[in-house]
C-alpha cells in the first residue's frame, strides 16, 4: 500500500499494488517498478537442501491508470527452502554469502544486478536494455578467515536453531561480487562493496549514466546511506539505544 503526502502532510494519493508485488522504486512519471514477493517464487516447488534461483517477472505499475506491464524476467535471490522435522511449515532464506538480486530505480532508468559476477544491467522504464556495467578482475575468493569472521558477527548462541547449520552448509564457494545499488540525483549509479556482516559498506564505486567508472568513494564508518544528492550524502548512524542519528555530509564532484 502506498500513501503519498504533500509538503504540509496532507494525503494526496492512496493506492494498493497488485497482489504479491512490492514496490522497488518510483519512476519520474509517477509509475513504479514492482517486484514479486518471495512466496510467489517458491510456493509450487518442493523443499530441498539445494540452492535455487527462481525466475521473477518485474512490472511497471501506473496507479493512476491501473496498468501493470511486464518489463523483464530476472532471477530471484538464491534461496534455500527447508522442511525441517522440528518446525511447522517451511523455513526459507538466503544462506550466508548467497547471491541476492539488487535493484536501484531512478526517474528514467532502473538497474538490476544478480551478484554472481560484477555485471549490472540498466534499463529504460519500459524494460529496454540500455547499458551493461562490468568490472573485470574482482576477487570473489571466500577464505576461511572471512567465513569465520562472518559467523562471529552474525551468530548468537541463544538464537541457534536446529536448522541453522543447514544454511551454512549450503553456503556458496565464492562471495558476491558487490553489495547494494543506489542512483544519485544526477543519475549516477553507486555500487557498494559486499560486506560479510551487518555493518554498512564503506566503499562505493560510482559510474556515470553512460557506464563510465568515475572512481571510488569511501563513506564514514557505520553510515547507512539514505540519499545521494548533487552535493551531499544523507545517511543514518546509530545513536542512543533504539535511536538513529541522521547526518548530512558534503559531496564534492570533479
Amino acid at each position: 500500500r502506498l500513501t503519498m503526502f504533500d509538503g504540509q502532510g496532507e494525503a494526496v494519493q492512496d493506492a494498493v499494488a497488485p497482489a504479491h508485488q512490492f514496490v522497488a522504486g518510483r519512476f519520474g512519471d509517477g509509475s513504479y517498478l514492482l517486484v514479486p514477493g518471495w512466496r510467489t517464487d517458491f510456493h509450487a516447488n518442493d523443499p530441498s537442501d539445494e540452492l535455487r534461483r527462481d525466475p521473477a517477472v518485474y512490472y511497471r505499475w501506473s496507479p493512476a491508470s491501473g496498468d501493470t506491464v511486464p518489463v523483464g524476467t530476472f532471477r530471484h535471490n538464491e534461496l534455500l527452502v527447508l522442511e525441517p522435522d522440528e518446525a511447522d511449515g517451511l523455513v526459507v532464506g538466503t544462506p550466508p554469502f548467497g547471491r541476492q538480486t539488487v535493484r536501484a530505480v531512478g526517474p528514467g532508468r532502473f538497474y538490476v544486478g544478480e551478484q554472481d559476477r560484477f555485471e549490472i544491467r540498466g534499463f529504460d522504464p519500459d524494460g529496454t536494455l540500455r547499458e551493461i556495467v562490468r568490472v573485470d578482475g574482482v576477487d570473489l575468493t571466500l577464505t576461511p578467515e572471512v567465513v569465520a569472521a562472518a559467523r562471529r558477527s552474525t551468530r548468537a548462541d541463544e538464537d541457534e536453531t536446529p536448522w541453522a547449520e543447514r544454511f551454512w552448509a549450503a553456503m556458496p564457494s565464492s562471495r558476491p561480487a558487490y553489495g547494494t545499488l543506489m542512483i544519485d540525483a544526477l543519475g549516477h549509479l553507486w555500487v557498494s562493496e559486499h560486506v560479510a556482516n551487518l555493518t554498512p559498506a564503506r566503499n562505493w564505486m560510482v559510474f556515470s549514466p553512460d557506464g563510465t567508472m568515475l572512481g571510488l568513494v569511501q563513506v564514514p564508518p557505520n553510515l547507512r546511506i539514505l540519499e545521494i544528492g548533487a552535493d551531499h550524502v544523507l545517511g543514518a548512524t546509530e545513536g542512543l539505544p533504539g535511536t538513529e542519528v541522521i547526518r548530512r555530509y558534503a559531496l564534492t564532484r570533479r
